[in-house]
């Protein structure tokens, strides 16, 4: 795949946990050879392997998923990424909000697992025995997701579409509110991780990273393409903006329906899907059901391998 040449407006989103899928890695290396040398330098950069490791541990189960993830989105941009063009817009949705700051020019590949092994670290030292469940919570029509969490107290953490939601909270509270919506629900599902992700109980591990966080604060650039927050739904318009989302994304909650509502609204853009799967799609044709979307990943429809790199 080449880089592409656009001439309308152009959001590139980058997925989170959910999108992976078994063997990707391996995957994108027999078809572009080229990658192994890029996670050898990062493997390097984080002291952890990435291909051809199986772990054991449930902190390195959850390690290596994270840092998979970010590594795939990573490789599939370098492919991806436009050479002239059109209006560019970059946003990721949790965990890929770190690629897409590589993406937008705001930061080095470097910074972006320095700033991802940081939060890690921190959470799982906070979180590792955590008891509460994290559910995606997807429904066949609209529902009003933080009175439902008021009554079953659970926190809504990530508002992904009029369908869908993510909560956290005590397991019985979880499968109290999903039985109360047995009448519209289409799926739910465990996302398998204990770390509460943008939920306001991970405001100590905030506090730790502004320790460390501000030896790393002119880190930043300003954005070669357009930025926009998962959190908010608006463009992060300063490097000290940027810096902030970083430092505040672990305690608060993912508004992806509200970021798609105002893209939409603002460039009636396409949306490409960079990484592992067509998650992200899906979510916006919920949110919009005109706009135009597309994804990246193409390996898994075929078997022969490629071997071009990213120009």
């Amino acid at each position: 795949m080449s880089s592409q040449h656009l001439s309308g407006n152009t959001v590139y989103m980058f997925p989170g946990l959910g999108a992976e899928y078994p063997g990707m890695l391996t995957g994108f290396c027999q078809h572009y050879p080229w990658a192994e040398s890029c996670i050898k330098t990062w493997e390097s950069c984080i002291g952890f392997p990435l291909l051809n490791y199986e772990p054991e541990s449930a902190r390195d189960k959850e390690y290596a998923r994270q840092l998979q993830i970010h590594c795939l989105n990573l490789l599939w941009w370098r492919l991806a990424k436009p050479e002239a063009g059109g209006k560019i817009i970059c946003c990721g949705h949790s965990l890929g909000f770190y690629a897409s700051l590589v993406a937008a020019g705001a930061l080095s590949e470097e910074d972006s697992w320095y700033w991802l092994k940081s939060i890690f670290n921190e959470a799982w030292q906070e979180f590792y025995n955590n008891a509460n469940r994290i559910a995606v919570l997807t429904t066949t029509v609209a529902i009003d997701p933080h009175r439902l969490a008021k009554q079953f107290s659970v926190e809504v953490i990530a508002r992904n579409s009029g369908q869908q939601v993510v909560i956290c909270g005590q397991p019985e509270n979880i499968k109290k509110m999903c039985n109360a919506l047995e009448w519209a629900s289409l799926r739910n599902s465990d996302l398998g991780t204990i770390i509460p992700f943008h939920s306001i109980v991970m405001t100590r591990v905030c506090d730790r990273l502004l320790e460390f966080g501000n030896d790393h604060r002119s880190h930043f650039c300003f954005p070669r393409y357009e930025l926009w927050s998962h959190l908010t739904g608006e463009p992060l318009e300063s490097t000290e903006a940027i810096y902030q989302t970083l430092l505040e994304q672990p305690m608060r909650a993912v508004n992806w329906h509200r970021l798609i509502m105002n893209l939409s609204n603002r460039y009636q853009p396409e949306f490409i899907e960079i990484g592992p799967n067509r998650i992200l799609n899906q979510l916006v044709r919920w949110t919009n059901p005109k706009a135009r979307v597309s994804h990246i990943d193409h390996i898994r429809k075929h078997n022969h391998p490629r071997t071009g790199e990213p120009a």
